[in-house]
């Protein structure tokens, strides 16, 4: 569990860019091995996130945006802060083009 005030991250990166993410946090001081452990910190690929099955599904998307901040909060996690990088929603994927009434 979490201590009282413990914040959480979860990215969603195109595969490719981990590793110049993970660098990029660790020059800023976070010792990311040991977020990563504790879970404090997630990184997942577009594929795991919005594009679930190779397609974007606004309903799958929006049940796992609630399991993400319910799961923070039940480990103990008074914030999750949830970055999405949208370079996927210029993708020829199905349901791509109702994102946001492309």
């Amino acid at each position: 569990m979490a201590s009282t005030g413990a914040k959480r991250l979860l990215t969603s990166w195109i595969l490719k860019k981990r590793e110049e993410h993970l660098k990029r946090l660790a020059e800023a001081g976070i010792n990311v091995r040991q977020a990563m452990d504790t879970g404090q910190l997630e990184l997942r690929p577009w594929r795991e996130a919005y594009l679930r099955g190779d397609r974007f599904d606004q309903d799958a998307a929006v049940a796992l945006i609630e399991e993400i901040l319910q799961s923070g909060a039940a480990a103990g996690y008074a914030l999750t802060r949830l970055v999405g990088h949208m370079e996927w929603a210029l993708l020829d994927k199905p349901g791509v083009k109702q994102f946001g009434g492309i």
